[in-house]
């Protein structure tokens, strides 16, 4: 879309888009039916593939690196795009879903292992933090990262300022999404159609919001 004029360009990508990054001038989108990521360069509209794991369900950026969570082949893949969009290959666990970035860290929710794991973006050394319940989404505030506990009904909160140490708060059930807005965490709960705002300053003390079916 030009802001400046409104007209609208379409532009083909893989198969079945369904998240993107950036990256200087250039915008990445992760193509969940063909295993790839598509580049488009934003002033000539070239697009490039970049074949990926299976199924990518999340991407995002970090410098000059693209992180892209495979779901089903339980891996991220690292593009080096300073390299000539070289692509690096490193095992997360089962089911990788969401992808969220702290520092120089990359944390990754594991849909079917108990652990969010963590890729370092400089030396894509992986490690992971056990926390006890599948996770499917992940967030960041701050210096903590949150991740949703879909079947235990609680998020866990991992503290990276306090060597990774992991607390839980109870939220509604079929915890599913995460977001941040400002300095409060909002949780979708999928089975009782709410929304849980968890306050970082007092997480003993959930506001709980009701919203529409699913």
């Amino acid at each position: 879309i030009n802001g400046r004029t409104g007209s609208v360009a379409t532009i083909p990508v893989g198969e079945n888009p369904i998240a993107f990054a950036k990256i200087n001038s250039t915008i990445y989108t992760a193509n969940t039916a063909d295993n790839s990521v598509s580049a488009i360069t934003s002033i000539k509209q070239k697009v490039t593939k970049i074949n990926v794991g299976g199924s990518p369900t999340d991407i995002v950026s970090l410098n000059a690196k693209l992180f892209v969570a495979n779901y089903t082949g339980n891996t991220v893949s690292i593009i080096d795009t300073n390299n000539g969009n070289s692509v690096t290959t490193v095992a997360v666990g089962t089911s990788p879903t969401d992808l969220a970035v702290l520092g120089s860290m990359v944390y990754v929710a594991s849909a079917n292992s108990n652990d969010v794991w963590v890729i370092d973006s400089i030396s894509n050394n992986v490690s992971s933090v056990s926390v006890g319940s599948p996770t499917n989404s992940v967030a960041v505030l701050g210096t903590k990262v949150y991740a949703t506990n879909y079947a235990k009904n609680t998020v866990s909160i991992i503290d990276t300022a306090s060597a990774n140490s992991v607390s839980s708060v109870a939220v509604g059930e079929g915890p599913s999404n995460l977001a941040v807005f400002g300095t409060k965490i909002y949780v979708a709960n999928y089975y009782t159609n709410t929304i849980s705002v968890i306050n970082p300053q007092n997480v003993n003390q959930v506001l709980v919001l009701t919203v529409g079916n699913g």
